[in-house]
């Protein structure tokens, strides 16, 4: 392999030197082009409005992000808020509720710039990485496969930024957590690729942990953790990229240097592990709930569904229910995904044994590396899987679609005859692929529009199956005082949550007593407000309260007496 780079001639060398200015000005052009479309395709979601997925806990009743000062930074650092340990997107949420208050258009706004920001980082990463590759294989290989950086950076930075499986990162307020994470991760990796290149040509194999460069792509990767712990992978993903394309892994190299290099990298990733898990204890789900099968037959599911979402993105919804310890090992739903991923992962190592490929074990291995933490193995939430998921492990996927892309045009240009249409077949099929993303991007901004057009969507595509889904339209319906409207999504969620032995059924009753007591049915208020309570697992203040208002407006003064008193002392008990 070494031999292809001696082949490179000093004519060569020296055209690469004089247009590497140019080029590299050509592919930001590019990279900036790719973020306005970005830009344009989601401006319609900064009129959407906050959900009551997770946005009024985030935002609207945060007090910790009120105000700005120095008791914002150390709650952030040093408490849990909303079982999370994510200090930097408190801070960039307090920063908007400086800015804007309570407007949603700020918080939108700046999830768009976020995004359109890492659509730009992720067409010059594409860039860079050809450039790698271009190098590692050398002028005999370039003869027959001819690689453009700049369409490959304008095909990988167009898809990440209008593919439809990311509107859920971007048009959810809440999801401000993984533009974030990424706006740091993206410019890392290509940071480092500019490290890795500087110190092949210096010629030492000495690690430089002084290096400017290798001390910006350690800040950047620790910010990215500050955002979300959905980069605690990051160290392995160096490693990939130091495989391929980079190809530093020779025999001809010392190998402990490398290592060596991601030592810090670990560390924080280890901390920042340790730190998340312990904010999240109270939302893990025990093996009662999904028992160590389930959770691997859910993660085979999950990591094909993502992968064929990219593809096909439709009757992708906010929600996807999990199954329980419901599924048999007899299901094809979920045997058969199992089954392809370990096809998948076969045929790859078998491809980096015979030395057939490399491109596509990195790629699978970056996706699998990059997405584990959210398979479900440490279940945490009621969600089987999310489309937010899929935001940064969606980048090797993509980058990879992007080259092939670039190749199929190159391979037509060459060819003779009838192939030569496709060549420019090659160009229209990208580009209805693009057009068909941003149409069906459009029409997902418009599910996050409020909280009644998202739980909608989840109750269209799976009627019956979400008792979380018509409650929370419940709610957003007692909230807005449309109290006749809540009472069939309120009774529908009582049949599912009966039907699953869901164990916070009492919440659904204490809101449907609510639903009633706005309507003045007093009685039906009264005797859903004392199911509540008899099912809650503990005494709640806020039940025995409810049901005293009930009874006092139903003429019922001493049981109202009674039970507000009650109200008064779990109150001052707690």
């Amino acid at each position: 392999m070494n031999k292809t780079h001696e082949c490179l001639t000093s004519e060569t060398q020296t055209s690469k030197v004089k247009t590497e200015r140019p080029l590299a000005f050509s592919v930001y052009s590019v990279a900036v082009l790719t973020a306005l479309v970005t830009f344009c395709v989601y401006l319609p979601a900064l009129f959407n409005d906050f959900v009551n997925l997770d946005d009024y806990v985030y935002v609207v009743f945060n007090q910790k992000i009120a105000s700005f000062g120095v008791e914002l930074f150390r709650s952030s650092f040093l408490d849990f808020i909303a079982e999370l340990w994510i200090p930097l997107t408190w801070i960039s949420l307090a920063i908007d509720h400086a800015i804007w208050g309570l407007n949603p258009l700020g918080y939108h706004l700046t999830n768009n710039i976020l995004h359109a920001c890492n659509s730009f980082f992720v067409a010059v990463l594409a860039a860079r990485l050809v450039t790698a590759w271009d190098e590692s294989r050398g002028c005999d290989v370039e003869k027959t496969f001819s690689i453009s950086h700049n369409a490959v950076a304008l095909t990988a930075g167009l898809l990440f930024g209008i593919m439809p499986l990311h509107v859920e990162s971007v048009a959810w307020v809440t999801e401000r957590k993984d533009v974030l994470n990424a706006f740091f991760a993206l410019p890392a990796l290509v940071m480092y690729l500019g490290y890795v290149q500087s110190h092949k040509e210096s010629g030492s194999a000495n690690i430089r942990f002084s290096d400017r460069r290798y001390l910006s792509v350690l800040a950047l990767f620790l910010l990215s953790l500050l955002s979300k712990s959905m980069t605690v992978t990051f160290p392995v993903v160096l490693l990939i990229i130091d495989w391929f394309p980079l190809r530093r892994f020779t025999d001809d190299k010392p190998i402990i240097p490398i290592l060596l290099e991601k030592v810090p990298f670990l560390l924080g990733s280890l901390l920042v592990g340790v730190i998340t898990l312990i904010a999240q204890q109270g939302t893990m789900q025990s093996f009662e709930f999904a028992s160590p099968m389930t959770r691997l037959l859910v993660a085979g599911k999950a990591l094909i569904f993502y992968l064929w979402k990219m593809v096909w993105p439709s009757g992708l919804m906010p929600f996807y229910v999990h199954p329980g310890n419901s599924i048999s090992l007899l299901s094809l739903e979920y045997f058969l995904p199992l089954i392809l991923v370990l096809m998948i992962s076969g045929f790859c190592i078998w491809s980096v044994f015979t030395r057939r490929t490399t491109i596509l074990p990195a790629v699978w291995l970056f996706y699998l590396i990059t997405i584990f933490p959210v398979l479900g193995f440490s279940q945490s939430g009621p969600q089987a899987m999310a489309d937010r998921f899929a935001y940064f492990p969606s980048l090797g996927p993509i980058i990879l679609a992007a080259v092939c892309a670039n190749l199929l045009y190159g391979s037509c240009a060459k060819s003779i005859g009838n192939l030569k249409l496709l060549k420019s077949g090659t160009i229209v099929v990208v580009c209805l692929i693009l057009a068909g993303y941003g149409f069906v991007t459009l029409r997902m901004i418009q599910v996050w529009h409020n909280t009644e057009t998202l739980w909608t969507r989840v109750i269209d595509l799976e009627p019956m199956q979400s008792g979380r889904a018509y409650f929370e339209r419940g709610q957003h319906y007692v909230n807005a005082g449309a109290f006749e409207k809540s009472l069939p999504d309120l009774q529908i969620s009582l049949d599912i949550a009966n039907r699953k032995n869901f164990k916070s059924i009492h919440k659904i009753y204490s809101l449907r007593g609510d639903a009633y007591l706005g309507m003045s049915r007093y009685q039906e208020s009264i005797e859903d407000f004392s199911q509540a309570i008899r099912l809650a697992p503990e005494p709640k203040s806020e039940y025995y309260s409810s049901r005293g208002n009930a009874f006092q407006k139903a003429g019922k003064e001493e049981e109202a007496r009674r039970d507000l008193d009650l109200a008064e002392k779990l109150n001052q008990r707690h």
